[in-house]
């Protein structure tokens, strides 16, 4: 054969083997692309050493202490110093007062991103007139300043830091710890209370107070990089299991929150809620209270009398955050709690009950916003500042309602109140009461300015111009 014959069949030969190549890694059936999944680890927080406090502290011989802003609308806070004193020797004692809680790990027992609460007082230190440490000092045992991040003092650190100050004429950090150790006795006292209440072979179940939370881990948000807590998921042994006294065990929850565990409390940062709660013994109440059924609190309701007004309230405080299943509540029961709800809250509270109330209508309700409306109570209206709204008296609101409602027996209170009513914010919002019966012919200016919700929704059947 040829050799130029060989060549061209070899040639051939050869693109056919990579053309058959080609097809077969074109037409190969394609895995799905799995993504990446990237775990996001915390990041290192490094505990501040005794050897780091001690180089940031270096050659410093002034102290100064300035009031810190409470909030952004602090009208008391002008930076102004509160107490300052000089003299390296006494600020090396106090920079030994400094130590962190470890807890049972090399990791600081307390790992949350800064509180971004602004702080008991800020504390600058300097060197030759020159500023070179600034500590933020929170809740009278946490100090952001050394290192990154914010860092919780042990027991005996608290009382030693507030001491060095104490001793030197500043007393403001010594009230801060003594009142702290006061809430915190009076919160165990009212854990050891609330344990009391359930028989005595389940108090082991209540824990005591605590300050800690129940864990948390740091993530980082991937678009600008802040930090939030996430609150783990703990496993928890259910309540009620097995118990043939569950009733009972609900009854005490439900008491030890209308008798120890208010709504209105301050626990664990704001406005408690009944939706969460990482602070002992409130995480165990709830998770009772949870565990219960509507049908058991229904037959609580029922069969408890109405003295046990205590029950009533808590059952009041429970359901105000699971309304979904208050209408599965028979409407005479729920007149039963909000009674007791009403009775047992404080005035300056009151409202909590009225607006709830303010929607009910039916015949044992109706009669419990009638009697409420006509005996009025001692709070006057709430001077809401930042909104630039004033919030009506509880008994006002639920008039104002039942006018909207045009319910004949509330005019005649209406008349009544007018009679003895003194010029003011009462009188105009009766005044608009009455309109929702007799027309807007006696509305005025005085009348449309009123900033509140509840009269703003009542003038707007008013179509008339407005008299001068």
């Amino acid at each position: 054969m040829d050799m130029r014959l060989k060549f061209f069949i070899t040639i051939v030969l050869l693109a056919l083997c990579l053309a058959v190549l080609f097809l077969a890694i074109s037409f190969r059936p394609l895995k799905p692309k799995v993504e990446e999944k990237h775990e996001v680890v915390p990041p290192k927080i490094e505990l501040p050493t005794r050897a780091f406090i001690e180089a940031r502290f270096e050659g410093v011989d002034r102290v100064v202490v300035k009031y810190a802003r409470q909030g952004m609308h602090d009208k008391d806070y002008d930076d102004k110093i509160l107490f300052e004193l000089e003299g390296r020797d006494a600020l090396a004692s106090l920079q030994k007062t400094i130590e962190f809680d470890l807890g049972n790990s090399s990791e600081p027992a307390y790992l949350e991103p800064p509180c971004l609460c602004f702080g008991t007082h800020d504390i600058d230190f300097y060197h030759k007139g020159v500023r070179v440490l600034s500590l933020n000092y929170k809740h009278f045992s946490r100090l952001g300043g050394l290192g990154d991040g914010e860092f919780d003092l042990t027991s005996e650190s608290t009382k030693q830091f507030a001491a060095w100050f104490d001793e030197r004429g500043f007393h403001d950090f010594q009230k801060g710890v003594d009142a702290n150790a006061a809430m915190i006795r009076a919160e165990e006292d009212k854990a050891r209370r609330a344990a009391e209440l359930f028989p005595e072979d389940y108090r082991h179940k209540i824990p005591p107070y605590s300050q800690k939370k129940t864990g948390f881990i740091l993530v980082v948000d991937g678009t600008d990089g802040a930090m939030h807590a996430q609150a783990k998921e703990q496993p928890r042994e259910h309540p009620l299991e097995g118990r043939g006294d569950r009733l009972e065990i609900l009854k005490a929850a439900f008491r030890a929150i209308g008798t120890e565990y208010g709504s209105d409390e301050n626990m664990g940062g704001g406005e408690y809620r009944f939706d969460f709660s990482d602070i002992e013994p409130i995480s165990t109440l709830t998770a009772i209270l949870k565990a219960g059924k509507i049908e058991e609190i229904r037959r609580i309701v029922i069969e408890g009398p109405e003295t046990d007004a205590k029950l009533l309230l808590g059952i009041f405080r429970f359901m105000n955050y699971h309304w979904q299943d208050w209408q599965l509540m028979p409407e005479y029961a729920r007149a039963k709690i909000y009674n007791a709800a009403w009775n047992e809250t404080a005035p300056e509270k009151s409202w909590r009950v009225s607006s709830r109330l303010s929607r009910e209508s039916g015949p044992h309700c109706m009669q419990l916003r009638l009697k409420i409306a006509a005996g009025g109570n001692p709070v006057a209206y709430i001077d809401a500042e930042e909104q630039n709204e004033m919030r009506l008296p509880p008994w006002l609101e639920v008039l104002l309602a039942l006018s909207r409602q045009q319910v004949p027996e509330a005019r005649v209170i209406v008349l009544e109140k007018l009679k003895t009513a003194p010029d003011g914010f009462d009188k105009l919002v009766l005044e608009v009461a009455l309109a929702c019966y007799d027309g807007p012919e006696k509305l005025n200016e005085k009348h449309y300015r009123l900033k509140d919700y509840s009269v703003a929704e009542a003038l707007k059947k008013f179509r008339t111009s407005v008299s001068k």
